[in-house]
C-alpha cells in the first residue's frame, strides 16, 4: 500500500482505492475458498453472497480454472 500512495505522490495516474480494494477482496476470496476446502456455496453463505458471484470473482482473480465446472 505505501508503495502505491508514494507512486501516487510522485504524479502516477493510478487509482490508489481500487487497487487496494481490489488486493483485499482477492485475499478475501482466497481464504474463503480455501476455508470452504473448494465448496463454493459454502464460501457464498459466508460472504452473504450468491454463488454464482463467487464463482465470477474466482473467475476474475484467477483462482479457479474456467474448467472445472465442467468437472463437478
Amino acid at each position: 500500500m505505501d508503495e502505491l500512495l508514494a507512486e501516487a505522490k510522485s504524479g502516477a495516474e493510478i487509482d490508489v482505492h481500487a487497487r487496494v480494494f481490489e488486493a483485499m477482496e482477492r485475499e478475501l476470496f482466497t481464504r474463503a475458498i480455501k476455508l470452504a476446502q473448494g465448496n463454493q456455496a459454502r464460501a457464498a453463505r459466508w460472504l452473504k453472497m450468491s454463488r454464482q458471484t463467487v464463482r465470477e470473482k474466482l473467475q476474475h482473480f484467477g483462482l479457479k480454472e474456467s474448467n472445472d465446472e465442467s468437472e463437478q
